[in-house]
């Protein structure tokens, strides 16, 4: 778990005029990937079910892309029954391709994990 101090500034519009309000604040990124705190929790013996405390983890949490922009996202549902290579799409060229081609085509990045559930 890693802290990141920051502020945050918020303007608003008196009568008398404005202000601005400065706020520290901190931002917490754990250093782990999603991938292996998914594999921490279908280990742990003591989980009873683990695709509960998986939604439980990340179901409208945020979470950053470690691909392209390594832009912010935030989960709205975790899918079970579909994995890197059985979820096909359409892409602008209007091929077919799982999201596992999509990766090592436009990213490089070889799925390691292809029975891991989709975010």
């Amino acid at each position: 778990m890693v802290a990141c101090p920051g502020f945050r500034a918020t303007a608003f519009n008196y009568q008398k005029g404005m202000a601005i309000v400065l706020d520290n604040i901190n931002k917490f990124l754990s250093n782990q990937s999603c991938l292996d705190r998914i594999t921490e929790i279908n280990s742990n013996k003591f989980v009873k079910d683990k695709r509960v405390d998986i939604l439980r983890e990340f179901q409208f949490k945020s979470i950053i892309g470690n691909w392209g922009h390594k832009k912010t996202y935030i989960v709205r549902d975790v899918i079970f029954n579909k994995n890197p290579l059985t979820y096909k799409f359409v892409n602008s060229k209007g091929e077919e391709m799982s999201i596992a081609q999509y990766f090592l085509k436009a990213y490089d990045m070889k799925i390691t994990d292809t029975k891991q559930p989709l975010f």
